[in-house]
Parts: structure tokens; C-alpha cells; sequence
């Protein structure tokens, strides 16, 4: 468990070299890259050939769309959704180029979002060199945590469950945390900005349905949510309490924590939306990781122990990547493309 924790607080080890501007071919979208930390993995691979051909799974905008935020909802949102979904029946070598997509989302998400909020940015110039240093220091980190996570997912089965039920803490704050986190968003809208009726909704600790993105290995796992709370056996029964308790303790924290932090200015309008949107769409991945993992704890289920562990790999380096991208040096506007035909 601690060791797990650990993993967390490790910022992220990104590819080698910048990536250019990619075509997947005639015809599709192409993506640019701006210049990554630099690092070799040996468990995550960043194919700019790849992150085009999810590109042209996506429709297109709308004629009107800005592009900017078109190429946001791609990068922070599309591209690692349609990875996270992807990850529990992934081959080896299919996971690598999968977690790097993620990596991308989680880093680039990272700079796009300290940009949109006023109290995440440096005011101190003589911070940001020592916010570099943090963000560049942690050079494979994250790519050796999550090749531990992945050696626990494909390791022996009678350790899965008490490897699941060690994770279940950790998991347990990064869900309750975040919900936290955007109740005070959804509470404190940007000025001038109407949010639907019904937009974000708080149904659980762990149902919080997304208006943008659909992640269908979560809405598989909404029958161990069921078991969760009808508590009809003491197995049952145990972990609910323990959800209750833990869950409710850390939303708290999500809360004060983002009171204070929006004390220094509000949201950008403009891309409001698309904060709710990305924030929930991470709630179903942490979501679908801890409901599997539940499974795995107090049913012993081999399967979903090991999809378990393979998501907490994908979060890992999401979140790494995340925080690596918050602290980094690149200026603001220093965002990943894609232009569509």
C-alpha cells in the first residue's frame, strides 16, 4: 500500500525528443507536439502515428468549433479515454503505446489546465526554475511505477486480492479528492457562465456521469456499485463502510483544498465546460479502478483484479504526467494540436 502510494507522488518521465508535426495520411488529421521532457522508457512508448489514427476516429468539429478547444478535447480527453478503455485487453506491446497516449494527455492536460486557473500560476519568477527542476527531476519515474503496477497485474492470482485490497486507500483518496475538487467548480462558476441544469451529476462516490466522455469499462463495472451498496453480505457490507468513511474524509479535503485555491481567481469561462468535461470523464477511469478492485478484494476475482492494476498503471501515469505538466517551464499556450481536414 505504501509502496503504491509512493507512485503517486512521482511526477513523469516523457519521451526523448520533440515530436513533429505527424500526418497519419492523406486525408487524416495531423497532429503537432510541443517539445516533451525528455527520457527512455521501458514501459511507455509515445507514437505520434498513433495519437493521429485515434485522431480520425473522432468526428471532426463543427464548422464554428473553436480549433483550440477542439484540439483540447482531443488531447486531455478523447485520447485518453479511448486508451483507459483499451488497456484491460491490450497485449503487452499494445499497452506501451497506450500508456504513452495517456502520458500525453496527462502532461499537455496538465500545462493547459495551470493555465486556465489563476491560483495554479507562478507568480514568483524565481519559482519556475525550481518548478522545472521538479517537473524534469522525476526522469522515469513514473514509467518504473508503472511497470511495477504491471507486474502485479500479470503476476501470480493469490496475490491479486490482497494486492487490490492494499490499492483500495489510494484509490480511495484520488476519487474522493477529485469530487471534492469539482464540487467547488460546479459551486463557483466563472462569471457570466450559465451551467446546464443537471450538467455534472454527484449520484455516489463513485457515479459521476460525464456529459462529454463515455468510458465503457466503467459502465461494465456499474454492477459491482450495485453489490457495493446493497451490502448483502459481510464482505460487502465491510467495504461499504469503509468507502463511506474514507470517501467522505477525502472529498472534505478535495473542498478546502479547492476553496483556497480558487480564493486566487476563477476559472476561464471559455473553457469552463471543458473542465467539468475532462474532470469527469477522469472520475470514470479512477471510478472503474476502484470498483474493480473492490471486486478483487472481497470476491477474489482474478479478472477484474488484474484490470484493476493494469487502470492504476494508466492513472499512475496519467496523474504523474498531470502534475509534471502543472509545474512545467513551458510558457503558456504550449498545447498539442490536431487539425482535422
Amino acid at each position: 500500500m505504501a509502496r503504491w502510494v509512493k507512485t503517486l507522488a512521482v511526477t513523469v518521465a516523457l519521451c526523448a525528443a520533440a515530436l513533429p508535426a505527424t500526418a497519419h495520411g492523406a486525408g487524416d488529421p495531423t497532429i503537432t507536439l510541443p517539445r516533451l521532457p525528455s527520457s527512455a522508457q521501458r514501459n511507455i512508448t509515445v507514437d505520434p502515428a498513433e495519437i493521429a489514427r485515434r485522431a480520425a476516429e473522432v468526428p471532426a468539429p463543427a464548422p464554428g468549433v473553436d480549433p483550440g478547444e477542439a484540439s483540447a478535447s482531443f488531447f486531455y480527453g478523447d485520447l485518453a479515454m479511448s486508451s483507459f478503455d483499451d488497456i484491460c485487453s491490450a497485449t503487452p506491446a499494445e499497452l506501451k503505446t497506450l500508456l504513452g497516449n495517456i502520458q500525453v494527455s496527462g502532461y499537455f492536460g496538465g500545462v493547459w489546465f495551470r493555465d486556465q486557473v489563476p491560483g495554479l500560476q507562478v507568480r514568483n519568477a524565481a519559482l519556475t526554475p525550481l518548478l522545472g527542476k521538479f517537473s524534469r527531476g522525476t526522469v522515469g519515474g513514473v514509467d518504473a511505477a508503472a511497470g511495477q503496477l504491471l507486474r502485479i497485474a500479470r503476476g501470480p492470482a493469490e496475490r491479486l486480492r490482497s494486492a487490490n485490497s492494499g490499492a483500495l486507500g489510494a484509490l480511495l483518496f484520488i476519487q474522493g479528492y477529485n469530487q471534492g475538487y469539482l464540487q467547488i467548480v460546479v459551486e463557483h462558476p466563472p462569471k457570466g457562465v450559465t451551467l446546464p441544469p443537471g450538467y455534472v451529476r454527484f449520484e455516489d462516490l463513485l457515479r459521476n456521469p460525464s456529459q462529454r466522455y463515455q468510458l465503457g469499462v466503467r459502465t461494465d463495472l456499474e454492477p459491482v456499485l450495485t453489490k457495493l451498496r446493497a451490502a448483502a453480505t459481510p464482505g460487502w457490507a465491510s467495504m461499504e463502510k469503509r468507502v463511506d468513511t474514507l470517501g467522505g474524509l477525502f472529498v472534505k479535503s478535495g473542498r478546502a483544498t479547492w476553496t483556497a485555491i480558487l480564493r486566487g481567481g476563477q476559472l476561464q469561462g471559455a473553457s469552463y465546460l471543458s473542465v467539468l468535461d475532462l474532470s469527469t470523464g477522469f472520475l470514470q477511469v479512477t471510478e472503474a479502478s476502484t470498483l474493480a478492485a473492490m471486486a478483487a478484494a472481497v470476491e477474489g476475482d482474478v479478472a477484474l483484479g488484474r484490470c484493476s492494476f493494469a487502470l492504476q498503471a494508466g492513472l499512475t501515469v496519467w496523474a504523474g504526467s498531470y502534475f509534471a505538466g502543472l509545474a512545467s517551464e513551458l510558457p503558456a499556450g504550449s498545447y498539442p494540436a490536431v487539425t482535422w481536414p
